[in-house]
């Protein structure tokens, strides 16, 4: 987001906690490789960078499935996918669970007669 702001180098950021310069470093090289800043010394953000910015999911997910799938005329079935991974079971188990959860959970559990998996 600092790049989308015309902020380049994170250094020049008057950040409340500056974080370690290292993991600055790691972020930004795995932008470059997702091709959503650009290799050369300015390192501005590309036609895929702004794209990812309008998606609120991990960055290495938005190229390869959104932005691409966006290309490949499938948006839709990656944006269902992109959901799924980005979400939580809803069927996990807690320690609070009684029998009346896990009494529900049941028909959910067995068969096939989903194309979803549990």
């Amino acid at each position: 987001m600092l790049h989308a702001a015309g902020i380049n180098k994170a250094t020049q950021f008057d950040w409340l906690d500056k974080p370690d310069p290292n993991a600055v470093a790691k972020a930004e090289t795995l932008l470059r490789s997702l091709g959503a800043l650009a290799n050369d010394n300015a390192g501005g953000l590309t036609d895929v960078g702004r794209a990812m910015l309008r998606l609120p999911m991990h960055p290495r997910r938005a190229p390869g499935m959104i932005v691409e799938a966006s290309r490949r005329d499938c948006i839709n079935e990656a944006a269902l996918c992109a959901a799924f991974m980005g979400g939580r079971n809803i069927l996990i188990r807690s320690a609070r669970d009684d029998k009346n959860v896990q009494a529900a959970r049941e028909p959910f559990l067995d068969g096939a007669d989903s194309d979803f998996e549990v």
